[in-house]
């Protein structure tokens, strides 16, 4: 029969009652460990900004929290909301599938052109200015480490226009070598914070998308299961697969695109991925075609074989062909709107007869 681990303090030897070393008997022992800090999801992190406050911290500190912040350990309701992988114990803020994914990109949720923007441009910043601060903590003496300003201090750092209305003159407090170190340091750290706010504000705009899409009646929502040909003939195709069937017919075949005429999947496919990998030329609006082509994939791409990259680079469409081929025919095939066409899976790698 199944153990009642509720016998055992709920599963913990060492819960009330069970610990051996809670009367302080061992100086440092078990009984003196911290408890572990319950995580919160990110956008309701108390990320603050306040000068005087995170000031007066040690380097050691900050650096500690910047990290929690960084390194997002994602809250068990958050993990089950935006399908965050058991597998990935933190969210790497620098790393832009990790903030797509904590978005709930997993989940259903879409990004604009913008948004993808935003993403490139944030991560990368962050990951500037989060190395130009570590790389300077390190190189501060290990006593300077664990100190933090007086008010006096950072009082007397503050630039004229943030002094406090009331106050005449700042008195001006004669500075250390060791706390010329931490004024730098702190800055840095300022900078940091404010790209970690910009993250939080982003995140929690798409979580309010997220919410929006939730409450829409089912029936408000595109089918992916057609109902005959029928209902395939009278629905229109979304925006971005019509310009991106209108690429294909006017660069491979010549010929403007014929609504009732498909053009086979895998060739289809073939062709997008030379686009994906910039062997294509394309206007914005086909860039941002494709953009959506990427985002409609990712969810399907997450549950299924083909699994995402470990990062979005900066280009965004770095990838193999092979990859992208397989990750849009995958996706592609399941659409309503291609259900008539030709799959053609043997095109699917045939990648020369695109590129001039």
């Amino acid at each position: 029969s199944p153990i009642n681990m509720a016998a055992f303090g709920g599963g913990n030897p060492f819960a009330s009652g069970g610990n051996p070393f809670a009367g302080g008997g061992l100086k440092g022992g078990l009984g003196m460990l911290k408890k572990k800090a319950i995580p919160k999801p990110f956008a309701e992190l108390e990320i603050c900004t306040n000068r005087e406050i995170q000031w007066k911290k040690s380097a050691t500190a900050r650096m500690r929290e910047i990290d929690s912040y960084r390194l997002h350990v994602p809250e068990p309701n958050e993990r089950k909301r935006f399908l965050i992988p058991e597998s990935t114990e933190r969210m790497n803020l620098t790393d832009q599938k990790h903030l797509m994914v904590l978005c709930g990109g997993y989940a259903g949720v879409r990004f604009s052109s913008e948004d993808l923007e935003f993403i490139m441009t944030t991560t990368k910043k962050l990951s500037e200015t989060f190395e130009s601060l570590d790389s300077y903590f390190k190189s501060l003496p290990n006593a300077v480490k664990r100190t933090g300003l007086s008010e006096e201090l950072i009082a007397s750092s503050q630039s004229g226009s943030d002094v406090s209305e009331g106050k005449t003159e700042e008195k001006n407090v004669e500075k250390g070598p060791d706390e010329e170190l931490l004024i730098k340091f702190h800055s840095l750290g300022d900078a940091v914070h404010g790209v970690l706010m910009q993250f939080q504000e982003f995140v929690k705009r798409k979580h309010d998308e997220f919410s929006h899409m939730q409450e829409l009646n089912p029936d408000d929502i595109m089918s992916q299961d057609g109902d005959g040909e029928e209902s395939l003939s009278s629905k229109p195709r979304p925006v971005w697969l019509e310009t991106l069937l209108c690429k294909y017919s006017s660069e491979v075949i010549n010929k403007p695109f014929v609504n009732d005429i498909l053009p086979p999947l895998g060739s289809l496919c073939a062709f997008l991925s030379c686009c994906a990998i910039r062997q294509v030329s394309m206007t914005k609006v086909e860039e941002e075609a494709l953009l959506e082509l990427i985002q409609a994939s990712c969810d399907f791409a997450a549950s299924s074989a083909g699994n995402l990259p470990d990062n979005i680079d900066d280009e965004i469409f770095s990838h193999t062909q092979k990859y992208w081929a397989q990750r849009f025919f995958v996706f592609m095939k399941k659409l309503t709107e291609l259900k008539t066409a030709v799959k053609d899976e043997k095109s699917l790698f045939l990648f020369d007869k695109f590129v001039l």
